[in-house]
């Protein structure tokens, strides 16, 4: 079992990176939030189903058919996706030469002056890169914690069935889902130009409901407030996937991500861990959802340092527009990046 969950491991750890170079090859920037909030919402639908799946096939038919079906949809998956989707526009053979040019002329200069990305030893030297790996770092803590622990929270805090816990914790991912589309989409449309300043208030909105959730002794006022802490948790995610895209190169996009994806991947290996070694020495979740209220806190703190850089990559790349050409500096489209 362990081997083969290392395995899996390997080969999941290359979607990420892969998907977000793919989707900002094809978005445009005045969309691209909504777009990352449209496929992330796979994530707490997927939640929200196997949530209600699993808590009924463990009590009906056991833990292994819970595989079978997760095994067999995944490889139909990847055989659909082979086949249909393509890197970039360019590649793929049902695109009109309308939306080609629409789309490749939306794309924004290179901040770097590199029209094929810089080193992964460059990305390496980048201090922003450090930057959002400390903010993704601690932005994991809560979400992979309550990925991780909110059915079995239900459990053994409140006393629940398996597949009550399953129904219960399948609502917060709800409201979850609902954050990603509603601030993915407000990001997009007015307020594009601050997105750090976006992922630092949904963080320091989720701090109270994180942690009023255990302390109240209503279960429905628990699941109100974790559900209002995923509403803001989730809709800084698809804002963070955007902020992102604009903050590297076209280029060095799948390999940023990689390196912030390792960070996310390091804080979804201890927020179990700690929340479980809390939990066995405490007998209590309190201190542990304390612990990752103050995650989110210092997420907040480096958001608002990340907007900074923002305005910086803004001005470097209206500067070179401007070289290239003064006459688009001031034009509608050039201002947009």
């Amino acid at each position: 079992m362990v081997t083969i969950r290392i395995g899996f491991g390997l080969a999941e750890g290359p979607l990420l990176p892969a998907i977000h170079a793919t989707v900002n090859h094809w978005m445009l920037s005045r969309e691209k939030a909504t777009a990352a909030a449209l496929y992330i919402t796979a994530l707490p639908l997927g939640i929200i189903a196997g949530n209600i799946f699993c808590g009924y096939v463990l009590e009906v038919l056991g833990w292994r058919f819970v595989f079978f079906v997760f095994g067999a949809v995944g490889a139909i998956m990847g055989l659909l996706s082979w086949i249909i989707v393509r890197d970039t526009p360019a590649e793929h053979p049902a695109i009109s030469l309308q939306e080609l040019n629409l789309i490749e002329a939306d794309y924004h200069p290179p901040y770097t002056g590199s029209a094929t990305g810089s080193s992964f030893r460059r990305l390496m030297k980048d201090p922003w890169i450090w930057t959002n790996a400390a903010y993704n770092f601690f932005y994991s803590f809560t979400f992979w914690a309550n990925l991780n622990w909110l059915p079995t929270y239900f459990v053994m805090a409140r006393g629940t069935s398996i597949l009550k816990s399953g129904y219960l914790s399948s609502m917060p991912w709800l409201a979850g889902l609902l954050g990603l589309l509603i601030f993915g989409a407000l990001s997009d449309r007015i307020g594009k130009k601050y997105r750090g300043n976006w992922m630092a208030a949904c963080q320091f909105l989720s701090i109270p409901f994180t942690a009023y959730a255990v302390v109240t002794p209503s279960i429905a006022v628990s699941l109100i407030c974790f559900s209002v802490s995923l509403f803001f948790i989730l809709g800084s995610m698809s804002i963070g996937t955007a902020l992102i895209w604009e903050l590297f190169d076209r280029d060095d996009v799948a390999k940023a991500y990689g390196l912030l994806a390792a960070w996310m991947t390091g804080a979804g290996i201890l927020a179990p861990y700690l929340l479980g070694y809390i939990v066995e020495k405490t007998q209590s979740f309190n201190m542990a959802y304390y612990i990752f209220s103050c995650c989110a806190f210092l997420a907040g703190c480096i958001a608002v340092v990340l907007h900074l850089r923002e305005r910086q990559i803004r001005d470097i790349r209206h500067h070179r527009i401007n070289a290239m050409d003064p006459a688009l500096a001031g034009s509608p489209k050039m201002m947009v990046h």
